[in-house]
């Protein structure tokens, strides 16, 4: 897993195994973010997406494509 951020409020990490990937991101601060995302090999508008934030609490929402928009104290774990 490689995750690179120059903001010390995100969070990434990622894992596979079984034929599955995932990733999780998490955004610490009482600020929204724009994450940019680079999964080689990955189609992640196909994967399942879990929301938790102001709006969401564990909810499966549409996929991100290459970037994806953090609101303040949120989680978004995607499985593809």
């Amino acid at each position: 897993c490689i995750s690179q951020t120059d903001d010390e409020n995100l969070y990434a990490m990622a894992a596979k195994g079984d034929g599955k990937k995932a990733f999780v991101i998490v955004n610490d601060s009482d600020e929204e973010k724009n994450v940019e995302l680079s999964v080689v090999g990955a189609n992640l508008s196909e994967g399942k997406a879990i929301a938790v934030d102001e709006e969401h609490f564990f909810d499966e929402i549409e996929g991100p494509e290459k970037e994806v928009i953090l609101p303040p104290y949120s989680i978004r774990y995607v499985e593809f």
